[in-house]
């Protein structure tokens, strides 16, 4: 059986796949440069009051409404309200919340810079609440969604050194948020420190049939299936590859074909050939 904390996760992951279509408005193209910001422009951030029955998803979308018309105050007064609010009212908004929502923010700050400021400021009061050993699970999942966003992995990387550095039982906890960014800033043996290689393995592959399961209901879909597969297969060569050129060669094969029974795919399979010459793949998502 499949533990609740799997379900959880899964569900995380679910909506990061599927979110996409949840988004109906986005702000057309990318700036190109920082726009003039007048009075008239941001006036009315701080009167904004949300809705005795808020939906998060028409929330979200006016804000990215607001920014494109440059009434940027007001669309940083609902993102911030989104960030704090969303997981308050609907668990299921998860993966939006660090996918999309904070996409359209990091887009709202190139134009207007107190919008980066308040994100920044964000992410450093995260970052300062883990090295405490504070809110762990949920602090360290926002900071890594944060520093991916602003493209700056390399904090998550720091942090969480810092963190394995003080609290080494603090940091088995989060090395769940943190592996894409280890593996972005090559620390593969802080990575194994907290892998135990066949509990891992198998927990990648309960979390892919979870999911598998999941994609046969008509409200996900092929694109949890989808996900399901790339995720697994980002996972599983990962593992052998750090394995690989961790000089633990032995354990990279046994991984290796594990995973090429669970998907018999010629492709796949070549991915974990080069996995066990050392050749780490980028990480997914």
């Amino acid at each position: 059986m499949v533990s609740t904390r799997f379900q959880k996760v899964a569900v995380l992951l679910l909506v990061a796949a599927v979110g996409a279509g949840s988004v109906a408005v986005l702000i057309d193209g990318e700036p190109s440069g920082i726009s003039i910001v007048t009075a008239a422009d941001t006036a009315g951030g701080k009167d904004w009051i949300p809705p005795e029955n808020p939906d998060l998803q028409t929330i979200l979308n006016e804000a990215q409404a607001d920014a494109k018309a440059k009434r940027y105050e007001i669309a940083l007064a609902k993102q911030i309200w989104f960030h704090e609010n969303a997981l308050k009212l609907n668990q299921g908004m998860a993966g939006v919340r660090l996918s999309f929502a904070l996409s359209s923010w990091e887009i709202l700050g190139r134009v207007y810079p107190p919008a980066l400021t308040k994100l920044q400021a964000i992410r450093d009061g995260l970052q300062e609440r883990a090295m405490k050993g504070e809110d762990l699970m949920n602090g360290f999942s926002d900071l890594a969604a944060i520093n991916r966003t602003l493209g700056e992995d390399f904090r998550t990387s720091e942090a969480f050194k810092a963190l394995d550095a003080l609290n080494p039982k603090a940091a088995r906890m989060a090395i769940f948020y943190v592996k894409p960014a280890l593996v972005k800033s090559k620390d593969y043996e802080l990575y194994l420190k907290y892998t135990d290689v066949k509990r891992d393995y198998l927990q990648m592959r309960q979390l892919y049939e979870l999911n598998l399961q999941m994609a046969e209901e008509k409200k996900f879909g092929s694109n949890l299936a989808d996900f399901a597969k790339k995720s697994f297969r980002n996972g599983s060569t990962t593992l052998v590859a750090i394995l690989a050129v961790s000089d633990r060669k032995e354990e990279a094969a046994e991984i290796a074909t594990l995973a090429k029974k669970q998907i018999d795919d010629p492709e796949f399979h070549k991915e974990l050939d080069a996995a066990l010459t050392g050749t780490v793949p980028k990480p997914f998502p």
